[in-house]
Formats: C-alpha cells, sequence, structure tokens
C-alpha cells in the first residue's frame, strides 16, 4: 500500500466565515429542540478538489437538552475538509468499511461519498460544541460499507472543528483511518496548524491551505515485510532500499501516539533491531508494528501476536518512580520538569511517587523550599530518599531536611492489596562520601527489614547503583563516583540474598535509550538455570537532566526529563519508562519483571552476635608473624600485633557452621598504635573480603572454606601493606556468621 505526504494534498486558497442564518424547531418525538445553522460561506479554491456540497453552503445541526428556553449556539467559522480518494489496485474486489477521522483530544465528522453532507444521528449520539466557547468535541459518522472493483475509487469528505481560537488546533494530531475487508485498518495521520485568526471587525478568518486531499492506494502487497525472532530481535527485509521507522499500532490500525518510535532502520535488502533484551515487552495498547518509509508512508506490518504478553488482568496500583531533579541546577529548568513530572504521573492515578534521591544541587534551604512548595501541589504522596547532592561533603544537614522534607534517613511505605503486602524500603546517604555512604544504623535497619519481609515482596529506592550491575553504562561514569569498599560488599549481599527484592537506583543519570549500548544499563538480575539468584536492579534516569551517550562519552540531555511508571500486578511489573519532556513512554523502556515470590530460609545464627577475644583468632599457617592477646582492663577489646606485611589470622566464633558463607561484623571501637604510640590507621591492613581491606564498622565479608583453614580473615597484605611496623590494631567487635 502506498501513501502520500503533505506536499501531496490539494491546496486550498482561502476561506472566510460570514454570518449566517438559523432558526430553531423542535422535534415532537423527544422533546428536543434542533438548532439549524444556514451558514453560506465564500471559497477560492482550485477545481481538482471539487466538494460541490461546500461551495453554495452547508447545513450543520446541532441538539441540545429542551429547557423550556431557547437556547443559542455560536458558530463562528467554518471547520477545515479533508477529501479521502482511495483506490483499489488489488485484482478482486475490496470491502471498504469504514472511513474516520479523529483528532486528539476531540473528533470529527465523516460525510458520505454522495454528494452533500449526510450525517447518520444514530451512531453514538451527536454532540456539536461550536463557536468560542465550545470544544472539538464532534462524533464520528462512518458509511454501511463500500464494495470496491479493481481500479474503482471512493471519494468521502470529512471535517474537523476547531475552536474559534488562534491554535486550537495547531500541534494536535489530526488521525485517518479506512478499514478494509473486516481486517487492518490503513492510517494517517496529519498535524493541526493554526486555523483561525480574528480580524480588526471581530471575525474570526479562516487561514489558508486547511483543505486536503487524502490519497490511498490499496495494494496488492507490502513492499517491506519483518518479523520478530528469538531474544526480542527485529528483522526487517525490504525490497526497496531505504530508512524504515518502526511505530507500534493500535487494533485500529493507527499509530500509537504516546509511543515513541521504536527504532529507524537503514535497509538494504534486510537489517536488525537488536536493542531489546529479554524482559522488553509490547504495550498493552499494541497489536502490530508498523513500518513507515522516510516519508511517513507505511509500508508494511510486524505481527506481535506470539510476542506480545498476557493483558488480561489490570494493575493492583501503580506507582511513579523519579531520580535526580536537581532543583537550583542553573541551565536548566528543573523546576518544571519536576512539576510536569507529578502532574503526568497524577493524571495516571498513580498510588505514589518515588524519588532516588539527589532531589537539589546543592543542599541549600532555597532549594529544598522549592522542593516542599512543588510536593505541596501534588495531590498524591510523593516519597524521597536523599542523594549525594543533598547530604554534600559535609553531612546532611538534618534540621533543614527536617523542616522542608520531613522524612528520615531511612523508612518505609506500604501498599495492601489483595490479602498481600508490598514494602516500600527507603534508604538514603548521609554523607557525599562514596566509601560510607551510609550510616551503619541505615544499613542495619535495612537488612533487618529486608529478612523480616522475606517471603514478600519489597521495592528498594535508594540513589547509589550497583557498579557491576545497573546503572554504570560500560563503566563509563567516572570511578571515583562510584559506591564502593564494605558498604557496597554487604548491600550486593542483601541483594543477592533477599531475592524477592526489587531495587530502584539513580545517580548516574543515563537515559533509558542507553541499553543498546549495553544490555544490562537498565535492567539487571542474575539466574542459575530459572532460579533467581539475586533481587531486580532497576536504572532511573534524571528527571532533570538526564546523560546521553555514543557508548564511550558522558554529555547533559539539557532538554531532556526522563522517568517511569510501575505498573503492579500480582506476580510481576511492568515498567513504563517515559519521556517526560515528549509525554511519549519509550519502546525500549517498556518491561515486564517476574516478582513470583521465592522461599528463603530465615538467618540461622544468633541475631545479636557476641564479642570476640583473643581465642577466637587461630593463627592463619601460611602468614605466621602476628601476635594476638586479650587488652587488660578493657573487657572485649583485643590487640592484634603485626610485624610484617603478609601476616594474619582467621577469626570464629559459635554462630560459625562448616555451610556459613558470609560474616556480619560490628566494630565498635579500632585504635592503631606502633611502639606505644597512637598512628593513624594504615591502608591494607584488618578484615579481608570483596577484594579489600576494612576496619569500619557494620561490613560484610565472604568466609573461606578450604581444608586446612576456614573463617574470617583479619590480615596485611602480603603485597600492598607497605605501612608502619611493628603495627598494634586494638579493636572491640562482634561477629555473625550466616549460611
Amino acid at each position: 500500500m502506498n501513501y502520500y505526504a503533505a506536499s501531496d494534498l490539494a491546496d486550498a486558497k482561502y476561506c472566510y466565515a460570514v454570518a449566517g442564518a438559523s432558526r430553531v424547531t423542535e422535534d415532537e418525538n423527544n422533546g428536543l429542540h434542533r438548532c439549524h445553522f444556514d451558514m453560506p460561506a465564500t471559497f477560492t479554491q482550485t477545481a481538482s478538489q471539487e466538494p460541490s456540497f461546500l461551495k453554495d453552503y452547508m447545513h450543520m445541526y446541532a441538539t441540545t437538552a429542551y429547557k423550556g428556553e431557547r437556547t443559542t449556539l455560536e458558530f463562528n467559522h467554518i471547520p477545515a475538509t479533508f477529501r479521502f480518494v482511495v483506490t483499489n489496485s488489488k485484482e478482486k474486489a475490496v470491502m471498504l468499511q469504514e472511513a474516520s477521522v479523529s483528532v486528539a483530544e476531540g473528533r470529527a465528522i465523516v460525510a458520505s461519498k454522495t454528494a452533500g453532507l449526510t450525517l447518520d444521528w444514530t451512531s453514538g449520539g451527536v454532540e456539536l460544541l461550536l463557536g468560542k466557547n465550545g470544544h472539538e468535541k464532534v462524533a464520528v459518522v462512518t458509511g454501511n460499507g463500500t464494495s470496491l472493483a479493481k481500479g474503482e475509487s471512493y471519494t468521502a469528505y470529512a471535517m474537523a472543528l476547531p475552536l474559534a481560537d488562534n491554535d486550537a488546533f495547531k500541534g494536535k494530531i489530526i488521525n485517518f483511518a479506512i478499514k478494509v475487508n473486516d481486517a487492518d485498518y490503513l492510517a494517517f495521520q496529519l498535524e493541526g496548524e493554526k486555523l483561525a485568526e480574528l480580524n480588526g471587525s471581530g471575525v474570526y478568518n479562516w487561514v489558508s491551505g486547511h483543505s486536503y486531499t487524502i490519497k490511498v492506494n490499496i495494494a496488492e502487497d507490502d513492499t517491506v515485510t519483518g518479523e520478530i525472532l528469538a531474544g526480542n530481535r527485529i528483522e526487517v527485509t525490504a525490497t526497496e532500499p531505504g530508512d524504515y521507522t518502526l511505530m507500534y499500532e493500535g487494533i485500529d490500525g493507527r499509530v500509537l501516539i504516546n509511543y515513541a518510535a521504536i527504532c529507524t532502520l537503514s535497509v538494504e535488502q534486510m537489517a536488525h533491531y537488536n536493542d531489546f533484551i529479554d524482559v522488553n515487552i509490547a504495550p498493552r495498547e499494541a497489536y502490530a508494528i508498523g513500518i513507515y518509509d522516510a516519508e511517513g508512508f507505511r509500508q508494511g506490518t510486524i505481527r506481535i501476536d506470539d510476542w506480545k504478553k498476557d493483558f488480561s488482568s489490570e494493575p493492583l496500583y501503580s506507582f511513579g518512580i523519579l531520580s535526580d531533579v536537581h532543583l537550583g541546577r542553573s541551565a536548566i529548568n528543573p523546576d518544571s520538569d519536576f512539576e510536569r513530572a507529578l502532574e503526568h504521573f497524577s493524571s495516571k492515578g498513580t498510588e505514589m511517587v518515588c524519588i532516588c534521591g539527589d532531589i537539589t544541587q546543592n543542599g541549600k534551604e532555597a532549594e529544598l523550599a522549592l522542593y516542599k512548595d512543588i510536593v505541596s501541589q501534588s495531590p498524591i504522596p510523593v516519597y524521597t530518599v536523599t542523594g549525594n547532592h543533598d547530604a554534600t561533603t559535609s553531612g546532611l544537614n538534618l534540621d533543614l531536611w527536617n523542616q522542608y522534607i520531613g522524612l528520615p534517613l531511612v523508612f518505609e511505605q506500604s501498599v495492601e492489596r489483595n490479602g498481600k503486602t508490598d514494602h516500600f524500603l527507603f534508604l538514603g546517604m548521609s554523607v557525599w562520601n562514596f566509601s560510607s555512604a551510609y550510616l551503619d544504623s541505615s544499613l542495619i535497619w535495612l537488612e533487618e527489614k529486608l529478612e523480616q519481609y522475606r517471603n514478600e515482596r519489597c521495592f528498594v529506592i535508594t540513589h547509589l547503583f550497583f557498579p557491576k550491575r545497573a546503572g554504570n553504562l560500560n563503566d563509563i561514569y567516572p570511578s571515583g563516583n562510584w559506591l564502593k569498599g564494605t558498604q557496597l560488599a554487604l548491600l550486593e549481599y542483601m541483594c543477592d540474598k533477599y531475592v524477592n527484592s526489587i531495587w530502584f537506583s539513580g545517580h548516574s543519570h543515563w537515559e533509558w535509550q542507553l541499553q543498546k549500548y549495553q544490555d544490562r544499563a537498565n535492567i539487571y538480575r542474575t539466574y542459575e538455570g530459572v532460579k533467581p539468584t539475586s533481587g531486580w536492579c532497576v536504572h532511573v534516569p534524571s528527571c532533570g537532566v538526564p546523560i546521553t551517550s555514543d557508548g564511550t562519552t558522558r554529555v547533559d540531555n539539557t532538554a531532556g526529563s526522563e522517568g517511569a511508571i510501575i505498573q503492579v500486578y500480582d506476580n510481576y511489573i511492568d515498567i513504563l519508562g517515559i519521556d517526560l519532556a515528549s509525554g511519549k513512554y519509550l519502546p525500549i523502556a517498556t518491561y515486564r519483571l517476574d516478582t513470583s515470590i521465592e522461599e528463603i530460609e530465615g538467618n540461622s545464627a544468633v541475631a545479636e552476635g557476641k564479642y570476640i577475644t583473643a581465642a577466637n583468632f587461630v593463627l592463619n599457617a601460611s602468614k605466621k608473624g602476628a601476635t594476638v592477646e586479650d587488652v587488660a582492663g578493657m573487657p572485649n577489646y583485643v590487640d592484634v600485633t603485626f610485624t610484617g606485611a603478609g601476616q594474619g589470622f582467621y577469626v570464629l566464633n559459635e554462630s560459625y557452621t562448616s555451610n556459613s558463607t558470609r560474616v556480619n561484623i560490628t566494630v565498635e571501637d579500632v585504635q592503631a598504635f606502633s611502639n606505644g604510640l597512637a598512628v593513624d590507621i594504615p591502608a591494607n591492613v584488618g578484615f579481608y573480603g570483596s577484594s579489600s581491606y576494612f576496619l569500619t564498622s557494620t561490613v560484610s565479608a565472604d568466609v573461606i572454606q578450604k581444608t586446612d583453614y576456614q573463617g574470617v580473615q583479619f590480615q596485611t597484605s602480603k603485597s600492598k601493606y607497605d605501612d608502619v611496623l611493628p603495627l598494634t590494631i586494638r579493636i572491640k567487635f562482634k561477629m555473625v556468621f550466616y549460611e
């Protein structure tokens, strides 16, 4: 099938609306007043258009409820007119069943193929609200079907009805659809232009160029074909080389205008789109993928019947997700981006909005006050955590945060549906330091909550991403700005153990579309066979200033704004990534994540743990030279003295079993001495786990399990320790081993 561009449409010159007579009659059958408007008009048009029923006059009818009073409707100008010309080029006859025109946020009238304007008042009830006090809200009228033999054409006239103001139609999409043989719809779109303007006499004059001829040829075969292959790859084959754009289409064959294009492919004979991952899905409204050439003409269809997921049930609820708003940042408009995002979520009926931190640029009072002012206007709750920009390098100003935000560093919310509870766990940063971003008490709280709700669905909202999971495109983000060390190790441990958790984070700002450069850029989870071995990790782009890339660089998209709506079902969630600047959903960021509950056994260790004494240290036979002793007069303190690099112990207690794989260590106090004098604690000494050394409080480490030794290591690095010797570490700590 071939379509024709706007340049092919016939060009009207000028139409002027003039005063017309009106009369009112009473319909005795239903007690209604019927208002008749006879609208003479002057046209200057090309001869090829020939809409003869418009040249002399047109009759417009409006029905209003009878209230015992005369009702006056204003009609200020003639509507835009369109002409369908549909030609059958097939070898056999086709049935043209329906021709319709619709306008975004409104509808339009379609005339029959006979001369004159024939309206079917029985189809759905006709409502005309015209003039400067009305709306472009008019019922669609369709014919009963017309058979076209080979070579025959069908002509239909349509009118789109604008408000009588300057820009009522400008930028709105006018959709055309023709249904053939009880099957596919042929679709066509135009973008509305300025239709009328007020002259000096108070009359709205018609603006030129708004009478169009639309030509559609029903051809035998598509010139471009495609199919969806394994792994959600899309293959497109074309007989004519060119650039082809893939767009989701609805059940009526029209493009889903609330979705961005899937992609544009340059096709010689065959090309593939490989940017979807296995959890990408087609949206609920989609029934096919249309293939459009460079001029916007539809050249083929890709069926999605076998690919599309089940949408037989409705979401239990939904919530909005944002990150990195950055109120107060110069050269962008984060406040308007944020306001628009909250309005969008509210209009979609979301339960609440969750924000993954960095609501401000510098954590200043004016920025926090602006946040409070914007959020106070939202009809739905908004919950946020702190990010590094909110916490600052000096640490979070709790007084200001409590005054304007009123949320603690860690807190929880819950949503109950169908007898089940979903838990939302919010983890905020206390300081802009990527080795100690979170308070120890915050991490303890989070682990306790995940343990408590281990067999329920938990959404974790935090700021910093996992560097080797989602959110760190090709490791381009500056490595000094990643979460690191023992806090990273502990959070990774939680994510791996509590597989019923879904972690949302931001920080890196990456746009949704950058999944094309790395399949785990937005979504991450690990499996052994079909069994999950980690929770889900979801990267959330920036609302204030998303960052784009060519796969190797970072470039601010200052005009952009992104986020997502999360639709929650019994056993899965759908993620609808949004370009908030355009209001369009993004195919590459439309996902379904399985959240079926996996049974997790509770911790078998002693919950509190006990203090470690010298008796719990076992010398590592391959790392001799260190000594350990309890500190006289200081209960629960031990001194561990190293005389060289590569010396160490294994540390055990009664919570250890042969099946232990992780250990949580709570350090209450630690000091360093050399020859009796206090010194700074050197690097590369202490507990060893996850390829790093640590002596800070609340850490998690791997347990070594070998035939000749076992436990958690406490040592100096053999290859990296080059600091003061002898070195005595005086430490007070507890340990709990987990299976």
